[in-house]
């Protein structure tokens, strides 16, 4: 009985937590990615936006290890990361520093490489 309700609110969770990113909040930013991380898997397999504070890029396609760095306007590494995305659909990366200006998204797999660029 324990094992069939973790199972439930598994599945619960999971669902929620991709149609919270299929459907961002219309104050939402889009981040327009630019690239594949996989030829075969197609450019609309992972979805990123920026909202509140945080960035959030949801994988709707397995790429394995996926490798995400975020750079500041002057160009400065503010954040970088390894997702594997068997395990990891979801990501949420909170903007610490929180300053205005143009912040770069780069997401890189074995297969691919893909990048957007957002404002605060």
């Amino acid at each position: 009985m324990k094992k069939a309700l973790i199972v439930i609110c598994f599945c619960v969770l999971s669902s929620t937590a991709k149609s919270i990113v299929s459907d961002p909040p219309s104050t939402a930013e889009s981040i327009l990615l630019i690239g594949v991380l996989d030829v075969s898997a197609g450019p609309n397999d992972v979805l990123a936006y920026y909202y509140e504070n945080a960035v959030y890029i949801s994988f709707i396609h397995n790429y394995g290890n996926v490798s995400i760095s975020l750079y500041n306007t002057s160009h400065f590494l503010v954040y970088n990361d390894i997702f594997n995305t068997d395990v990891e659909t979801l990501i949420v990366i909170p903007i610490i520093d929180n300053s205005y200006g143009t912040y770069t998204l780069v997401m890189e797999s074995a297969n691919g490489y893909a990048e957007g660029e957002f404002e605060i």
